[in-house]
């Protein structure tokens, strides 16, 4: 099985098309969310708040996922499977990797926001 790419360019670039100038902006926008997103997915471990975990990953997936992020968006799906079937370790090591990729992204955006 291949390992996940954290970030499709091909992806990026048919934004780019689209969007213009304003996908930086939702970018930046997705950037300064970061350490919020960080904040609630520790919080909501840490509290056993399953049905607020569930649905922060939800949306992180589907936003992630819209943006070309395919790596947090994969991630975020297995959060959501291992709740659903209540593999509580399979969610810690998942809410690990989700946080170590989002503090990953938060340098590749800015990268990838040079070249836009």
């Amino acid at each position: 099985m291949s390992e996940t790419i954290s970030i499709c360019i091909d992806t990026v670039n048919s934004m780019k098309e689209i969007l213009g100038d304003e996908l930086e902006e939702i970018f930046v926008e997705f950037k300064e969310e970061i350490p919020l997103y960080i904040d609630r997915l520790t919080a909501y471990l840490e509290q056993r708040k399953t049905q607020e975990l569930m649905e922060l990953s939800h949306s992180v997936k589907s936003s992630s996922g819209n943006l070309g992020f395919l790596k947090l968006s994969e991630i975020c799906r297995k959060i959501e499977e291992n709740l659903r079937e209540d593999h509580s370790l399979n969610v810690e090591s998942e809410v690990s990797n989700c946080i170590a990729e989002l503090k990953y992204l938060t340098e590749q955006i800015n990268v990838v926001c040079k070249q836009l």
